[in-house]
């Protein structure tokens, strides 16, 4: 009966120490920015509207995302069911979005503002 007690005592420990040392943050500072480029001969374009809100439009397609940094990689996840996820990696004034899933590079941006 002890050693259980002592099992049930420093278990929350080990517990405490197995965190997620990957840290989900805002990335505050891509509010107010918008980049654009064209893909397919279509014009995209990527605007940070807010701390956790951006806006993708390419040609008469409007969708809303939420976002994220994760380990230096800005995470964009839909407001609606059935649009696909991104991550955005940025190099200077250059933006390359690939889809979560297949990691194929969907749109390279540039900043505009």
């Amino acid at each position: 009966m002890k050693k259980f007690l002592f099992l049930l005592a420093i278990l929350p420990m080990f517990l405490v120490g197995c965190s997620n040392d990957e840290e989900t943050g805002s990335a505050e500072y891509l509010v107010g920015t918008e980049w654009v480029g064209i893909n397919d001969g279509v014009k995209v374009s990527l605007s940070f509207t807010k701390e956790n809100g951006c806006v993708l439009k390419a040609s008469s397609l409007t969708l809303w995302y939420d976002y994220y940094e994760k380990s230096g990689v800005i995470h964009l996840k839909p407001d609606e069911y059935g649009n696909y996820d991104f991550d955005c990696s940025i190099n200077g004034n250059v933006m390359s979005i690939f889809n979560s899933d297949t990691k194929k590079l969907t749109y390279v941006l540039s900043k505009k503002k």
